[in-house]
């Protein structure tokens, strides 16, 4: 017990540093001395301060026991009374701490599961579109048709012309047989209604599957034409008909047949094949009839075996002539085919182009070219018996 008092009594001097401390013992503790209070010695204390108050003698020996007894009361109450001091020190000087509210953490809203985008799959770079094949016409050698060795090809000038043409177009659709159109410009460039008949004229010789060639704009003299004139007449023209028909016309037929070396110079400049002609259907001469026209072309055709013949779409007595001209070739052929001689094939342009570089004549013919010529073949066959049979 004496040891647990003294742990107190060290404690409370420890604390009584503190001047929080000191004031709380001064107010507890009575016995502790406040500044300007009197001594606690000097008070009087015991029985002797009692009888002296009430007038009586004192026994000594009353007194001492009296006063041991309260001394030991006093002690025992010094002694209680400290220990209280004590607690009452640490019990208030001992710092208080709340206690924490738990901290509630907030519940996390479930989050959304982002929705997948589809991320676009690159697909494989395209493939560049193949280059078109060169035009089979491009910078070939002059076409004159001589020497066809029994192959000849239709070709017609000036057009178009929506009056004349489509008459050709029929009579030639009726044997099966493909030409060529050297068109100029001035007929159907322009706004006028006559224009627009022949775009539509041309559109059909397209879509029937004629060949188109440039036959300049105007078609005046080429010779007699200088810079620039001379390139717009060609160029103008070419640039119309690729417009119109969707392909660059590399056939070229100069107006009139005439050249010189400046102009063949301009020509292969721009890769042009220039396409001449071996027989002419004299249709551009008087008298302008039909028969004289039929007559001429067949002569020209039957002297050269063939050849380039000439036209031209715009006249009447030509449209009138072609199905009598086509008549009269057929008739051959059937002759021909009766006593087994070779026949005059109605082929086109390609048959008679030639390379200027390394080409031979005669290049193999397109899947497309062979089965129009095995059509017009058959064709002849079938007419042929039908007329062998009536002749029988």
């Amino acid at each position: 017990m004496a040891e647990l008092a003294d742990v107190w009594v060290h404690v409370g001097m420890m604390v009584m540093a503190a001047p929080a401390v000191r004031v709380a013992v001064l107010v507890l503790v009575p016995g502790v001395a406040r500044p300007g209070a009197a001594p606690p010695g000097r008070r009087p204390v015991g029985l002797q301060a009692a009888h002296r108050d009430q007038g009586q003698p004192c026994n000594e020996d009353e007194n001492d026991a009296h006063r041991r007894s309260l001394a030991a009361l006093r002690a025992i109450f010094e002694f209680v009374r400290t220990r209280l001091a004590i607690f009452a020190i640490i019990f208030f000087s001992t710092p208080t701490y709340a206690t924490p509210t738990p901290t509630v953490s907030p519940t996390p809203s479930p989050v959304a599961s982002p929705v997948p985008v589809p991320v676009p799959v690159p697909s494989p770079a395209a493939s560049p579109a193949p280059a078109p094949p060169p035009d089979p016409f491009h910078g070939g050698k002059s076409i004159s048709g001589f020497k066809a060795a029994n192959h000849v090809t239709f070709t017609f000038d000036d057009g178009p012309d929506y009056h004349n043409t489509p008459a050709i177009l029929d009579a030639l659709d009726a044997y099966n047989i493909k030409a060529t159109f050297f068109v100029c410009g001035y007929r159907f460039g322009g706004k006028s209604e006559t224009a627009q008949k022949n775009r539509e004229t041309l559109a059909e010789i397209v879509k029937r599957g004629h060949l188109v060639g440039n036959h300049t704009w105007n078609h005046l003299v080429l010779p007699q034409q200088q810079e620039p004139k001379l390139s717009w007449e060609i160029d103008k023209n070419a640039e119309l008909i690729e417009r119109e028909t969707g392909r660059y016309p590399y056939l070229f037929r100069p107006p009139f047949g005439s050249l010189s070396p400046r102009i063949a110079k301009a020509l292969a400049k721009r890769g042009l094949t220039t396409v001449m002609w071996s027989s002419d259907s004299a249709d551009t001469k008087k008298p302008f009839k039909t028969e004289k026209v039929h007559k001429a072309a067949i002569k020209g055709i039957l002297k050269n075996s063939g050849g380039v013949v000439l036209f031209h779409d715009t006249h009447k007595w030509t449209a009138k002539a072609i199905p009598l001209v086509l008549a009269d070739l057929q008739a051959e052929n059937c002759r021909r085919l009766a006593a087994s001689e070779p026949v005059i094939e109605v082929v086109n342009l390609d048959h008679f182009f030639i390379p200027k570089v390394g080409g031979e004549p005669a290049p193999s013919p397109t899947p497309e070219i062979s089965a129009q010529r095995q059509a017009w073949r058959s064709q002849l066959e079938t007419a042929c018996k039908v007329a062998s049979a009536r002749n029988d």
